[in-house]
């Protein structure tokens, strides 16, 4: 099974970003601007401000899936393991943003997304729009299969039946931890980072 593979060996950290000119093309077709973005780190970001997973001066906190995105209008590209909890997260703060994951029209999550949306661009294979991240590279691990897709979202009403059970919510639960844990290099290299890396233009 090619994604079954493919997530088995997938960067838990989030190690990889969506190509600069592929996503300032997709913001101004979907006439949305950014924020906030929730999932990154200083190398990825796509924002000025973002929520990075270890502790990072640059970063206005840590853990952006714990924090309030009421009065962002956030970027969203989340880990894998972490789409569920994120759509959750939309519906229950009743927000509006943009997100960016795989376009897996068979995951359980899917019949949850549709709903959110207001604009959806599906751009292609994952391969031709995300860059790998230096860890991913050094690892041999891969980018998620398939095409990937970016899209507005906007939450009219909430509606609680679309909210997965607790038996997926705690398996996430568990996903997230191990999530962190496989994050924690990234945090290795933070303060030669902070001397080293230059300034990137932001959204």
């Amino acid at each position: 099974n090619q994604v079954a593979d493919s997530l088995s060996r997938l960067a838990m950290s989030g190690d990889y970003q969506i190509r600069r000119e592929v996503l300032v093309d997709a913001l101004q077709q979907l006439k949305m601007r950014p924020s906030l973005d929730v999932f990154a780190n200083r190398r990825n970001r796509q924002c000025k401000r973002f929520y990075s997973l270890m502790p990072d001066s640059w970063s206005i906190g840590q853990d952006g899936l714990s924090k309030s995105w009421k009065g962002e209008i956030p970027l969203l590209h989340p880990p894998i393991p972490l789409i569920q909890r994120t759509i959750n997260k939309i519906m229950e703060e009743k927000i509006k943003g943009v997100i960016i994951i795989p376009h897996w029209t068979s995951q359980l999550w899917w019949p949850d997304l549709q709903k959110l949306i207001v604009k959806m661009i599906v751009l292609g294979s994952c391969k031709q729009n995300l860059i790998i991240g230096g860890r991913m590279r050094k690892k041999q691990l891969h980018l998620p299969p398939g095409d990937l897709m970016i899209a507005s979202f906007k939450v009219k009403k909430v509606n609680n039946s679309i909210l997965r059970s607790q038996k997926n919510v705690d398996q996430q639960e568990s996903q997230s931890i191990k999530l962190f844990k496989a994050g924690t290099h990234a945090g290795e290299d933070i303060d030669r980072d902070q001397v080293n890396s230059k300034s990137i233009e932001t959204v």
